[in-house]
């Protein structure tokens, strides 16, 4: 049984010919494989805020080390705040005497919120965020004059 059996002789003769081809300059068909996808890694990260507006004391335990240019997925389950929450990528910034400290102020270019969604899971997305390491922050949006205690666990799937 012929793999043309039932196409058109027109189709098939366009075909073969193109096979010839092909074979004539290449001396064989090559077939190629799509590029295999971009290794991606999880990291659990936690953390836990509460004060004021003007002066919110946060704790972030783990960061997140983006290697190659690249998407970020995060899912956070928050405990203690019930109103719509972002997520938010901090720069990292290692110090010595501290361990290591997370603020926006540490991006070399500011990075959008992932979205904004009401607890106890939020979401975001991120179509490109650039080679580097991070924290994560779930921040209420809008902030609240006080802010109540509440923690986060979050898992960021990354390059």
């Amino acid at each position: 049984m012929s793999a043309l059996q039932g196409v058109p002789r027109s189709t098939a003769a366009i075909v073969v010919g193109s096979l010839l081809a092909l074979s004539a300059c290449t001396g064989a068909p090559v077939l190629t494989a799509p590029a295999p996808a971009p290794a991606r890694t999880t990291s659990t990260l936690s953390g836990a805020c509460q004060g004021t507006s003007s002066a919110p004391l946060c704790t972030f335990a783990g960061t997140f080390t983006v290697s190659d240019t690249g998407a970020v997925d995060a899912t956070a389950t928050v405990s203690g705040y019930a109103g719509p929450m972002a997520l938010i990528i901090l720069g990292y910034l290692t110090e010595p005497a501290t361990g290591g400290t997370c603020d926006a102020a540490f991006l070399a270019a500011p990075i959008p919120a992932g979205g904004v969604a009401s607890p106890p899971v939020v979401t975001g997305h991120w179509g490109t965020v650039p080679a580097g390491t991070y924290c994560l922050n779930v921040a209420p949006s809008p902030m609240p004059d006080l802010i109540p205690l509440y923690s986060w666990t979050v898992t960021v799937t990354h390059p």
